[in-house]
């Protein structure tokens, strides 16, 4: 049994929207572009114009109706089909009519296996009778495109990237810029994230339950620079990264070109 989505509602919900709203949580019948009384989502069985429902009768009008093109969808389609497939017939089904879906060309195509046929179809229902001529409406045209993207829409990712990402290893060593930007680069973030001293953050922290944030005038060395307003942190993570450009730049090179 075919049976509408949440997906499936939404969709259908977009274009019929919720008409016509009174302010009070009420819905009021309406004239539709076709010129049939329609209330709530697009219902349209036994509507009159006057009738009025609240939100709680008009979604059970709306469940009692679509039960009506689920049933016709599924005794009417004869290949198996999935749950995107099914709501995007089920919504168009709901817009043109049980008589009009059954005897579509978009279902015969869909019976005979021809998918990408029957995705052709959907754009032909754009039109409906204006003051006694067929007129094409924006509303149907985008709803149609709207429903024959959803009835092509994988119910899964495929297995196999899309695009897949290839990387090749470089036959020559980066360069020695190269290096540098990285490690400069590499400073700056840690010294950002990095409490100002983080030995002293730490016991700070153990006793007295804050974070500081600098150290004033304790010693000299790395300290004093700290008390300048240059973070111990910054002065760490420096450090570590002229070690590693040297360690890429100069040491390594060297091993390699001495003879073993």
């Amino acid at each position: 049994m075919a049976k509408l989505s949440a997906e499936g509602k939404r969709l259908i919900y977009s274009f019929e929207g919720l008409h016509k709203a009174l302010g009070d949580g009420r819905y009021a019948a309406y004239l539709c572009p076709a010129g049939v009384p329609t209330i709530y989502a697009g219902c349209t069985t036994g509507v009159k114009i006057g009738m009025v429902v609240t939100e709680a009768e008009g979604e059970a009008m709306f469940a009692k109706e679509m039960g009506r093109f689920e049933e016709a969808v599924t005794e009417a389609v004869t290949v198996s089909i999935n749950q995107n497939e099914a709501d995007a017939l089920i919504s168009f089904a709901y817009n043109i009519g049980v008589a009009g879906f059954k005897g579509s060309t978009l279902l015969k195509k869909l019976n005979k296996g021809d998918r990408k046929g029957a995705v052709a179809e959907f754009g032909r229902w754009n039109k409906a009778t204006v003051k006694g001529k067929k007129v094409a409406l924006a509303g149907l045209t985008s709803r149609r495109t709207r429903e024959a993207s959803l009835f092509q829409k994988p119910m899964a990712a495929p297995e196999e990237p899309a695009m897949p990402h290839v990387v090749s290893e470089s036959a020559d060593p980066p360069s020695r810029k190269t290096v540098a930007a990285v490690a400069v680069s590499a400073a700056t973030g840690v010294a950002q994230f990095m409490p100002a001293d983080p030995l002293t953050s730490v016991e700070t922290a153990l006793k007295t339950g804050q974070r500081v944030k600098g150290i004033s005038d304790q010693g000299h060395g790395l300290y004093s620079w700290a008390s300048a307003g240059v973070p111990l942190s910054a002065l760490l993570a420096i450090a570590a990264c002229g070690g590693f450009y040297y360690l890429i730049c100069h040491y390594l090179p060297k091993k390699q070109e001495t003879p073993t």
